[in-house]
């Protein structure tokens, strides 16, 4: 194999995680996906059950906006395990949309 080729594999390796932890995937959650089902991350988006929001907070007597993501769970309950549904395209070029709670880094469903 050429230097070259190895280094971009690297490189797209790389930007994928990197994607991914800007949207709040680990590190080994991104690698046990990508392994799994044997392809690269093109997308996350939060779960359709899932909701941003922002709130009005004091730290040490300064106003502060924080900001969080919300989401239901089966029960219809709000809950503070983030969901999202990561865009996976496959070595046979199918795209995989896979739903992940973050907080546990559990896997919970696959829609091809």
């Amino acid at each position: 194999m050429s230097k070259f080729f190895i280094i971009l594999v690297i490189m797209m390796f790389y930007a994928t995680n990197v994607n991914a932890q800007n949207i709040a995937l680990s590190p080994s959650l991104t690698t046990k996906i990508q392994r799994q089902f044997h392809g690269r991350i093109i997308g996350v988006n939060p779960h359709k059950t899932c909701t941003n929001y922002t709130q009005n907070i004091t730290i040490g007597g300064k106003k502060e906006q924080a900001q969080g993501l919300s989401c239901k769970d089966a029960n219809g309950q709000w809950t503070r395990d983030h969901l999202y549904d990561v865009q996976l395209l496959q070595q046979n070029q199918s795209v995989v949309i896979i739903t992940v709670n973050a907080s546990s880094e559990t896997i919970l469903n696959v829609a091809e």
